[in-house]
Formats: structure tokens, C-alpha cells, sequence
């Protein structure tokens, strides 16, 4: 591998544009605002009914002086779970019309009736992100989020089912990646330094742990369950280096950096 090769990148941009469309509300946070006004809507009703009860059993029993006494907690505890219920049902009202587009121009929030455009050169990084939930014998969620941080720094957060998501990061990976790629080239063909984490991208070679391997020695690079595994020919021998991704950042962009070295 070399840095001053000519080999086309693995990710070019898309002959014919490629787009998407992500609700920022997800799957998930819709059905926790529907849970929450369902449960405080019944919540609510059930509150009203049970002043009503008191009220009349107070009145009957112990006349109006007590009324108030009696209905005041089943009141106030009604109250603020209308108010709860009013909170999901506007939050879902406003949110529900909250849409990011990706498509060749870059990245484009409809936030109502507010926009924001974010073009592909002014992004930096793109981080995703899949906790699972669970013990060793099963899990029982998961979640799945992606995180584009801008050059100014603000940082573009998505989450979302992995259905959801997948359309979505992957056509901002269509855009965005062989811009980042083609910077990257610039940058060791000017005789700088690229960090990715534990590793070092300089023009003469790669280093990890200290130790340092030629680019013509860096035979391959690839992401695969969870790490990047190198393959180094010393000596006529091969060497398999694992690392594990969590420790690079964009490890997809990495691999293909490395890759695309030759």
C-alpha cells in the first residue's frame, strides 16, 4: 500500500443520487408518548370519577363543610395528570412533522416550519452507536442511534430503530465518506499525520503500539464482527492485528482509508 496510489476509493459518490428520510421522532419515542397519554388520560378520568365519589359521599355523610377536604387530593393528583397527558399529546403534535432529509446537497432538517441545511462539506464525522439490552441468554432491546458533528461542532443526533436508521446512515456514508477519504489522501500526500485512535496514518507508514509497518507491508484492512483486522507481511510471513472498533473512531472509514492505500 501507498499513500501517492491512484486506486479508486471503495465508496464513491453514487452515480445516480441516492436519498432519505428519517423521522426525528422514532418508532420507539412514539409509542412512549402514546403509552404516556393513554396512561394519563385513563389516569385522569379515573381521578375525576373518584372526586365525584368523594364529593357526593362527603356531601351525603358529613354536609359541605368537609367537601372540599375530601375532594381537594383526587383533584389536584387529576389535574396533573391532564396536565401530563396534554404535555404528550403536544409533544407528539409538534415533533411528529420533524423530518431529516439526506440526498446529494447534504443534510436537511424540517423542524415544522424552520429548516436547517447542513452541506456534506461542512460535515466532519459520523458515529454510530447499537447498545443491546439484555443478559447472555437474551437481550430485550435495543438501541441504535447516529451522530454527524458538524465543522463548528454541533452535533446532529438521530436515533431510531435499526430499520429505520439503516437507509438513512447509509446514504450518509454514500455522500460523505469519499469526501472524508479524498481529504484524508491530501493530507498524507502532504506529509501529514492521520489519528485514528490507537492507530497512526503517517505518509511512510502505519503505527500501532509503538511499532511501525511500511505501507507496501499493510496487505489488507477490513471491519468485520465488531474489529478491524490488518494483515501484515513480515519477513514473508503474515500478521493478523485485531482492533477492536469501539477504540477507533469512524471505523468503517478507517477500513476503508487502509484499504484504499494500495
Amino acid at each position: 500500500m501507498h499513500p501517492d496510489s491512484q486506486t479508486p476509493l471503495q465508496d464513491e459518490a453514487p452515480n445516480t443520487e441516492a436519498r432519505a428520510q428519517l423521522k426525528l421522532l422514532s418508532r420507539g419515542q412514539r409509542n412512549i408518548l402514546l403509552l404516556v397519554f393513554s396512561l394519563g388520560l385513563v389516569g385522569t378520568i379515573a381521578a375525576i370519577i373518584a372526586a365525584i365519589i368523594r364529593w357526593n359521599f362527603a356531601f351525603s355523610h358529613y354536609g359541605p363543610a368537609v367537601v372540599w377536604y375530601w375532594t381537594t387530593p383526587a383533584i389536584i393528583i387529576g389535574l396533573v395528570l391532564l396536565f401530563i397527558t396534554i404535555a404528550a399529546m403536544m409533544a407528539w403534535s409538534v415533533q411528529r412533522n420533524h423530518i431529516a432529509f439526506a440526498n446529494s446537497a447534504g443534510i436537511t432538517l424540517q423542524l415544522g416550519r424552520r429548516r436547517q441545511h447542513f452541506p456534506w462539506e461542512s460535515l466532519c464525522d459520523l458515529k454510530l452507536s447499537v447498545v443491546r439490552y439484555g443478559l447472555s441468554w437474551g437481550q430485550w432491546g435495543i438501541r441504535t442511534s447516529a451522530l454527524v458533528i458538524t465543522e463548528s461542532g454541533k452535533r446532529l443526533r438521530f436515533r431510531g430503530s435499526i430499520e429505520e436508521l439503516e437507509p438513512f446512515t447509509n446514504t450518509i456514508k454514500s455522500y460523505l465518506y469519499p469526501i472524508r477519504l479524498r481529504e484524508y489522501r491530501r493530507a498524507l500526500q502532504s506529509q501529514k499525520v492521520i489519528v485514528f485512535g490507537p492507530l497512526r496514518c503517517s505518509p511512510d507508514g502505519l503505527t500501532y503500539r509503538r511499532q511501525h509497518y511500511p505501507w507496501d507491508t499493510v496487505a489488507s484492512a477490513r471491519l468485520e464482527a465488531g474489529r478491524i483486522t490488518l494483515t501484515i507481511n513480515q519477513e514473508g510471513k503474515p500478521k493478523v492485528i485485531h482492533i477492536d472498533a469501539g477504540r477507533i473512531p469512524n471505523p468503517d472509514l478507517c477500513a476503508q482509508l487502509l484499504e484504499n492505500i494500495q
